[in-house]
């Protein structure tokens, strides 16, 4: 009924379907060694978490007319009241860590270098804060007077 040569032609092998199933899963194997995929979706997920309390504590410190200062170290940052010295909030930092400059050289306390948030403080901006990963660096640029915040991404 039918014919030998058109069933082959028409059909793979077990054996070509297999390795083509290996190579496959060869390349998805590498692309996922190469690329810590996990760390990089929790790194994004505390940057956005600082970015927003960033901008919180801005229309906190507008809103009600007190000055707050940000404080932060390699695995932690803060938010204190800048009248009381005491903390509001602190968060650690589970993913990378924070400095001031691209050299690592840091000064970790804003509030000594004017970044307090406060009504007073409408026209100036934080420093440049980094977020450094095992394969990124990202760039933080927070406006006080707008409420914008930056972040750019680069590879180490």
């Amino acid at each position: 009924m039918f014919s030998k040569l058109k069933m082959k032609a028409k059909a793979f092998s077990l054996i070509e379907v297999m390795v083509s199933l290996f190579i496959i899963s060869v390349v998805i194997m590498t692309c996922v060694f190469k690329y810590d995929f996990k760390t990089d979706v929790a790194s994004r997920k505390e940057i956005n978490t600082l970015v927003s309390d960033l901008k919180s504590a801005r229309s906190v410190a507008m809103n009600s007319g007190r000055s707050i200062g940000f404080r932060f170290s390699e695995d932690y940052y803060g938010f204190y009241d800048s009248n009381k010295g005491e903390f509001i909030a602190k968060r650690e930092l589970k993913n990378g860590k924070l400095y001031l400059n691209k050299d690592g050289e840091s000064t970790f306390d804003l509030g000594n270098i004017g970044a307090n948030i406060s009504k007073s403080s409408a026209a100036t901006h934080f420093p440049t804060i980094y977020y450094e990963t095992k394969n990124k660096t990202y760039r933080i640029n927070c406006y006080i007077a707008t409420g914008r915040v930056d972040v750019d991404e680069t590879k180490k």
